[in-house]
């Protein structure tokens, strides 16, 4: 579950689908029990867009390491990324590369 604060607000959204660069299209598993909800809200044009991603791509949005980078954004493409491998402060986060097409993610 993923928690965002907007205007005051404590909103709780799930991510349902994702595209890569390739145009591959990722419906996540916790989507598959709402299946024709989500059909019905695309076709009828009732949801909202969400800016890209941004886990990894900076100290303060550093993941546990590539595989936790695979899991969470599913469309991330081989590369360099910020990795925080106790997840607590951002102090010992260091960039490395991440191979996300070998291994589920955890390709280094």
């Amino acid at each position: 579950m993923t928690r965002f604060e907007s205007s005051g607000h404590d909103q709780r959204r799930y991510k349902v689908l994702e595209i890569d660069a390739k145009g591959t299209l990722y419906l996540h598993k916790t989507s598959l029990l709402c299946l024709s909800e989500i059909i019905k809200r695309l076709t009828e044009g009732t949801y909202q867009l969400a800016e890209p991603s941004t886990l990894g791509l900076s100290k303060e949005f550093a993941v546990l390491n590539c595989q936790d980078l695979k899991h969470k954004v599913p469309s991330a493409e081989s590369g360099v990324y910020w990795i925080d491998p106790d997840g607590g402060s951002h102090g010992n986060a260091f960039q490395a590369y991440c191979d996300q097409q070998t291994d589920g993610g955890a390709g280094h």
